[in-house]
């Protein structure tokens, strides 16, 4: 069987920071956030906010844009890359929030996972293998966490989520 083609890795380094959806999708929503709003509107402390904020400035999804008044506050603003991210993101969040799986969709391999088993490829060494980006231990956790909540016992229906990805 010939293999499909890799998981973009923009989706992997995207969605290897637990932060990286809701932000995008908060930015969606407003269209420019300073930290303060960002975290207060996420959820999220300082730390994780800021490395988040490092990652998707370092992908190319947002822009730090100087602020204003006194202490400088910066406003964080979607690229025209982030645009479309953005707008995935929160439609993506929008299915998972009723269905109550946030935390299944922002989990770090989910959708590398989700992406690479709608590629065709559901053999565990493909996983594993540098195609996804993750190592076995990283992708037995993923499939056994997606396989627990979604296909498994999940408490939800998850159809709604993972049928929309």
């Amino acid at each position: 069987m010939p293999y499909p083609k890799p998981v973009p890795q923009r989706l992997v380094t995207l969605c290897h920071r637990r932060w990286a959806l809701p932000l995008l999708a908060a930015l969606h929503a407003r269209g420019g956030a300073r930290f303060v709003e960002l975290q207060r509107g996420v959820g999220v402390s300082a730390q994780p906010l800021r490395d988040n904020l490092d990652a998707l400035i370092d992908g190319g999804w947002l822009a730090r844009h100087g602020g204003h008044g006194h202490p400088l506050r910066p406003e964080y603003v979607l690229t025209p890359a982030g645009r479309p991210m953005a707008a995935a993101a929160a439609s993506l969040l929008s299915v998972a929030e009723p269905a109550g799986q946030v935390d299944v969709l922002t989990r770090k391999w989910t959708l590398p996972l989700i992406a690479a088993l709608a590629a065709g490829e559901a053999r565990f060494a493909f996983l594993a293998g540098g195609d996804v980006g993750m190592d076995g231990e990283e992708a037995d956790e993923a499939a056994v966490f997606v396989d627990d909540r979604v296909v498994g016992g999940g408490d939800g229906d998850d159809t709604a989520v993972f049928g929309a990805v």
